[in-house]
């Protein structure tokens, strides 16, 4: 999984610095009324993801993002129905180290 150059190791970011990613998406950072529970990224950014909560269904959701070639961020994926954020997180770790992610 680990590269000698640490490319795909995920690492925990900060949720302002995932905001700044979030800005390419329709709605931007505002992702009420959900909560931000984490955000990570994929070794020199790549790829990154959120883990959020929804207080109304006590569930878990995420988005991934992929950075394209012209360094404009993409949504490529967004689930929920999450029973906790390890799960979530196992989530978010595949689609960042999918090839087609």
């Amino acid at each position: 999984m680990a590269s000698g150059d640490g490319s795909s190791l995920i690492r925990l970011t900060g949720q302002r610095e995932f905001d700044l990613y979030a800005l390419s998406l329709e709605r931007g950072p505002n992702f009420e009324p959900l909560e931000m529970v984490s955000a990570y990224k994929l070794g020199r950014g790549s790829a990154c993801g959120c883990i959020l909560f929804d207080p109304q269904r006590t569930g878990f959701s995420t988005l991934t993002l992929r950075r394209r070639v012209d360094h404009r961020w993409i949504l490529v994926d967004e689930s929920d129905g999450f029973a906790n954020p390890e799960i979530a997180l196992d989530h978010i770790g595949t689609r960042m180290l999918s090839g087609s992610c």
